[in-house]
């Protein structure tokens, strides 16, 4: 594209005013077009009757999935237009699991869900034992999340030594 003439926020590309381009620096939430207009420049008419916007696009520091502006590091998830998480971190509890990962599997992403807290009560439970022995005899499957989270020895597979590694830290004071 040969750029004939620039000005500050604008460039215009053909020989006429008929191509014009303006970049926005900031999130346009809206913007108004009026009625088209007819003109004479010299011998050229023209009119004015469309509008192309362009914004800069959203960024994502931390390669999380989330874009920086609904990562708001309040530490409290709202919903995923307002995470809590940091923005420079990509897995702000430290759990294993990024954040755009938790925020999209409908987990709180600043919480930790190790290990093995799949079930309603708070913390490792009987229940999260339970889940995991039915998950690994086939009798219920565990979301991805939660087969991550239930990997207590990190393994990468969830086996026997992870059921009894939770068993241990549950009954373990």
């Amino acid at each position: 594209m040969d750029v004939l003439y620039r000005r500050p926020g604008a460039f215009r590309t053909g020989g006429d005013l008929s191509n014009w381009e303006y970049t926005v620096e900031t999130e346009v939430s809206s913007f108004t077009l009026g009625t088209p207009q007819r003109g004479v420049i010299g011998n050229s008419t023209f009119r004015a009757n469309s509008l192309v916007v362009s914004a800069v696009p959203p960024v994502d520091s931390d390669n999380d999935g989330l874009f920086d502006n609904v990562e708001t590091n309040t530490g409290i998830f709202i919903d995923a237009n307002d995470t809590g998480t940091n923005p420079s971190e990509s897995d702000t509890d430290d759990d294993g699991v990024n954040d755009g990962d938790e925020v999209f599997a409908g987990t709180d992403p600043n919480v930790s869900q190790r290990p093995c807290d799949v079930d309603s009560i708070p913390g490792p439970s009987v229940g999260d034992l339970l889940l995991l022995q039915q998950h690994l005899t086939g009798m219920q499957t565990l979301s991805a999340n939660a087969q991550i989270f239930c990997d207590v020895d990190e393994d990468t597979n969830l086996t026997l030594t992870d059921l009894l590694l939770l068993q241990q830290q549950i009954l373990t004071p």
